[in-house]
């Protein structure tokens, strides 16, 4: 802190030296009082914000905003005004010197050219404002600090408030803050009504101060030149719809004002002094009021000339045309340095008319096309962005937003996407977890499909996703009105907050459940090599499909079960084989070929066995058949046999039977007494002549062995 340099109702104004950079700075404080009443704070604070928001070399910078344990403070830029230190007096800088003390100091107002030079600055810098949503309401010659170079520069944005409907109001409706003679008769009656036209008003007060060295407050219209007295009464209309409408119309009418006396004086018996803006006869070689000896160079072919004259008697240029546009050129410039270049498109009709004599002019007029050309191109680039800007903003792609905005902010000043740039990162954060949410839902999906292997890969990417949302929503700013908790209810950090939380504990279920399905299908990869090996490849094959169910990416699996398919394939081969074998009843072969199946390539193959149980069944009944064909023709034989063997018995022991021929043919007699054979063995009895009833018949047997009714007896 070096010194206190001004005070005021609210607080006062330090000079103070940043010890880091070296610079001094203005530092202002609010009294203990106003720090202890809440709406006076709110409206300091008010102040740093209406500052902050403007960057413009006539509106003093704003440094830093902090508070200690004697109230808030504000950090400024210091404006030192013109120096007046010797060499040696290097301590401190210059006072400041705003232009209220500059116009005492001369004893005199301002020139006519000076003051309308003057407040066309101080127009620009209230038009910037006005685009950036600020009002000061509280302009005066007090607040208007000189530099150096007498540039102005415009401070005391206490009572500057945003345009905005939404803004809250820091002053009571019906109070009256104002500066006589320079406050609009609106802020009279509300202060809080008062628009960006109260500020046209304090510019048209300024200006009669800056002419006349008096407070506006007695205004007296004679004391204003003849030329300027139109525009600055408009300027100062006590109703506000009959003011100039914008900072910038105002100042074009003074431009133009000045551009037309300065034709009209230098076609007469007058030349203006550039210096003084004194009018001299043309037959005064020398200024009366500054000495300047009238002379200046054509800006053409550069040959001297005395002011007044019209034409170079050298290059015949028109010396008032290349003025014009030497002057529409450094407005153009101005512009285009300020990025309004609106206002160059705009003013291009009222261009003045300008034939150049020369390359010089030739240069000039070049200059000022490409001046205008380019604030075409940007213009037309301008309106591109806005559209790009507004898609992505309503297809959420708020990476190509952010790099439109980037661009459109080097076209433009005025910064119309505040509010959308201010919410982005609200955006790309509630967009972010969104996305996370998504893939949290197909790592889940994948899981149920039994993916793992993709899975596994997913899980620590999108725990480390997470990490990095939580900690870039801890670093959120404040968002911005309307997109806060008067349009969500809840604030924005606690809903991602709450959706990161959230996301953690499906991230942690996902993760247990994917270390379970691990551990089935570790168990199931055991289970089906342990098949394999055993050659029970039904089994493989069923349990591999299972596990590739479980394992989609599992390859290895692949050759496992592709090898299992291809042995069951062979042994679908072999018995195809041997059952055509045993369609042509080479039953020997089909059993050796499913014997071998069971005992080299698959043991528990169920339809080898079923085959070889087919084969057994086979040759059972063959040997079946071929036993009940061999009884068949041995009871066959033994039926023929008996007349042979009868005569044969009959011829040997002279009609004697003996007892074992007689028992042989007992099962005969039993079969002609008891089944359907009577007729075809008496048929054969008495084929070979022999009476059948030779045959002993039970119970007509002696003791000799002998029927007593035997014809043989």
């Amino acid at each position: 802190m070096v010194k206190e340099i001004g005070r005021g109702g609210m607080g006062a104004v330090f000079l103070a030296r940043d010890e880091k950079l070296g610079r001094y700075v203005a530092i202002k404080r609010l009294t203990a009082s106003v720090v202890a009443h809440s709406a006076l704070k709110a409206r300091f604070f008010r102040e740093a914000r209406a500052i902050a928001s403007l960057n413009h070399r006539h509106i003093v910078h704003l440094y830093d905003l902090d508070e200690d344990e004697r109230g808030p403070l504000i950090v400024m830029e210091y404006v030192a005004g013109p120096s007046q230190q010797t060499e040696t007096d290097v301590s401190s800088p210059a006072p400041s010197l705003n232009l209220e003390q500059h116009v005492a100091e001369l004893g005199r107002p301002l020139a006519p050219g000076v003051a309308v030079d003057l407040v066309c600055k101080l127009c620009r810098a209230m038009e910037y404002a006005h685009r950036h949503g600020v009002i000061h309401r509280d302009l005066k010659p007090s607040n208007i600090l000189l530099d150096e170079t007498f540039e102005p520069k415009i401070v005391d944005f206490g009572l500057a408030r945003k345009l905005e409907p939404g803004e809250a109001r820091l002053t009571v409706s019906g109070a009256k803050l104002l500066s006589l003679g320079y406050g609009a008769p609106e802020q009279e009656n509300d202060t809080h009504e008062a628009d960006h036209r109260a500020d046209i008003y304090a510019l048209g007060g300024i200006l009669y101060f800056a002419l006349t060295g008096e407070n506006p407050r007695f205004f007296r219209e004679n004391r204003l030149p003849q030329y300027l007295r139109p525009v600055l009464l408009k300027a100062i209309e006590k109703n506000r719809e009959d003011r100039w409408a914008t900072a910038a119309d105002f100042e074009q009418a003074l431009i133009h004002a000045e551009e037309s006396y300065l034709s009209l004086t230098t076609e007469t018996d007058m030349w203006r002094c550039k210096w003084c803006s004194r009018l001299n006869p043309l037959d005064k070689r020398y200024c009366d009021h500054c000495g300047w000896d009238g002379m200046e160079r054509c800006p053409e072919c550069g040959h001297d000339s005395r002011v007044g004259v019209r034409f170079c008697s050298a290059c015949q240029a028109d010396i008032r045309q290349y003025e014009a546009a030497v002057a529409w050129r450094n407005r153009l410039r101005e512009f285009r340095d300020q990025k309004d270049f609106e206002r160059i498109t705009k003013e291009a009709e009222a261009a003045p008319a300008f034939r150049p004599a020369g390359p010089t002019g030739r240069a000039l007029q070049e200059e000022i096309l490409q001046l205008q050309r380019e604030a075409a191109s940007v213009l037309s680039r301008k309106a591109e962005l806005r559209e790009t800007i507004a898609r992505a903003w309503q297809e959420q792609d708020y990476e190509e937003a952010v790099s439109a905005l980037a661009e459109y902010d080097q076209l433009d000043n005025t910064d119309p996407f505040a509010e959308w740039r201010a919410e982005i990162p609200w955006r790309l954060a509630e967009r972010d977890v969104e996305e996370l949410e998504r893939q949290v839902a197909y790592a889940e999906r994948l899981l149920a499909e039994r993916k793992l292997k993709t899975v596994r890969g997913l899980l620590d990417e999108l725990s480390a996703r997470r990490d990095q949302l939580e900690t870039a929503a801890a670093r959120l700013p404040e968002r911005p009105h309307p997109f806060g908790p008067a349009r969500h209810g809840a604030t924005g950090l606690q809903r991602i907050m709450v959706a990161l939380s959230s996301l953690a504990v499906r991230l942690d279920r996902l993760r247990l459940d994917w270390s379970r399905a691990s551990q089935r299908l570790a168990e199931l990869t055991e289970e089906v090599h342990g098949l394999f090996r055993s050659r029970r490849y039904d089994a493989c094959l069923s349990r591999g499909a299972e596990l590739v169910e479980w394992r989609v990416e599992a390859d290895e699996m692949e050759n496992i079960l592709r090898e299992a398919s291809k042995a069951l394939q062979g042994v679908a081969a072999h018995l195809k084989q041997a059952e055509h074998a045993l369609r042509y009843n080479r039953i020997d072969i089909a059993a050796r070929i499913a014997r071998t199946v069971l005992r080299s390539v698959y043991p528990e193959s169920a339809a080898a066995q079923a085959l070889l149980a087919h084969i057994r069944r086979r040759r059972w009944e063959r040997g079946l058949v071929t036993g009940l064909t061999a009884a068949m023709l041995a009871f066959l034989l033994y039926l023929l046999s008996l007349g042979p063997v009868t005569v044969a018995a009959q011829a040997r022991y002279e009609g004697a039977i003996p007892e074992r021929v007689r028992l042989l043919y007992a099962p005969a007699r039993w079969l002609r007494e008891f089944t359907l054979l009577r007729r075809p063995l008496d048929a054969y009895a008495r084929r070979w002549n022999v009476p059948f009833t030779v045959f002993p018949v039970a119970g007509q047997w002696d003791r000799n062995g002998l029927s007593s009714s035997d014809p043989v007896r």
